[in-house]
């Protein structure tokens, strides 16, 4: 590490970019920490790709010795702010994926942890919002930690630095100081072998790119949709937790989910359960989550030239006709 490098440099003295998280993990005051907790434990649908993390070693506890011989090189070399090699870029093509399992494995790690993320603020402005877990003083890392930067590639601007500057109401030199502040901690915790730096994004970066030139060698974890098992896995869950939808056949919805990403099926069951809660406040009587509702809410989800959508359309216009024929012959 460069001698003349400070911490203090990084942060502005009131703190405005770094609020505390509450014991629970959501932020204190206005933030809602929603990934906040998801362990390995936690998870639900990704075994294969924790059993691909816990191969790959990226929860391995920290080598004295490797930190040793990385603080040679940069002595022998006079390289101090260098990359280390020690990144993981978690991609799926449904972000959300990749943010549970990335924050799942930084909790597991069991180490400071400090989150970049992106914000919308008034009309639609980028704001960069960084968080720090207990333990961190003014963001600093005085040993090993963990810094997650969520949604990369949603940073407004492929040029890391202009898009941390990007704040709409502060004058220009404030901005460009916040974002050089940003991107020195990146930098910083890119070249320090105790940190663990995750980012999450939903296509591969450049080769060349500003974002891959910051966050320098770093390991690329794809996060591919939930295999069969998975996805039986997450509809028991579902079942479990959500009694009204637990008489529907879960084999069923397993095959019909095939291609849908972890977060849009746990949406798309919300979504189901919701509608069924509503209208049975409106009619005062107990409505379980039909068939009909699943199958609706998960063809929405569902490419319009897919398969399943297909099959659920067919379904759906079956059990119609047959709600048809019973009315007819006074069986409703």
């Amino acid at each position: 590490m460069p001698e003349d490098f400070e911490f203090d440099d990084l942060f502005p003295e009131d703190d405005a970019l770094v609020p505390e998280l509450d014991g629970t993990g959501e932020h204190a005051n206005t933030i809602a920490m929603s990934l906040d907790g998801y362990t390995f434990d936690t998870l639900v649908g990704f075994d294969d790709e924790i059993a691909r993390l816990r191969e790959l070693g990226v929860l391995d506890g920290v080598d004295e010795s490797y930190l040793a011989f990385v603080e040679q090189m940069k002595a022998q070399h006079g390289l101090y702010d260098e990359p280390s090699g020690n990144t993981v870029v978690f991609q799926s093509a449904a972000r959300e994926d990749a943010d549970r399992l990335m924050i799942a494995a930084a909790n597991e790690l069991g180490r400071p942890i400090m989150r970049m993320k992106m914000l919308e603020g008034p009309m639609g402005a980028q704001m960069l919002c960084i968080m720090a877990s207990q333990g961190l003083s003014k963001g600093r890392f005085d040993g090993p930690g963990t810094l997650i930067l969520e949604g990369v590639d949603t940073w407004g601007s492929t040029d890391p630095a202009t898009a941390m500057g990007m704040a709409e109401g502060l004058p220009l030199d404030e901005r460009s100081q916040g974002a050089v502040k940003a991107v020195n901690l990146i930098r910083y915790a890119v070249a320090n072998p105790e940190v663990s730096v995750f980012a999450s994004l939903s296509f591969q970066p450049q080769p060349h790119s500003p974002l891959s030139q910051l966050l320098g060698p770093a390991t690329l974890f794809e996060i591919p949709e939930p295999n069969g098992d998975e996805r039986a896995a997450i509809w028991e869950h579902l079942m479990r937790k959500h009694v009204s939808m637990s008489a529907n056949d879960a084999f069923e919805l397993v095959r019909l989910s095939r291609g849908m990403p972890r977060c849009d099926i746990f949406a798309a069951a919300r979504e189901a359960v919701s509608q069924a809660y509503h209208e049975s406040l409106d009619k005062r009587t107990y409505i379980p989550v039909s068939r009909s509702n699943l199958f609706e809410k998960i063809a929405a989800y569902q490419p319009l030239d897919s398969d399943e959508y297909r099959t659920i359309e067919d379904s759906m216009v079956e059990d119609f006709l047959s709600e048809i024929d019973r009315y007819e012959h006074g069986e409703m």
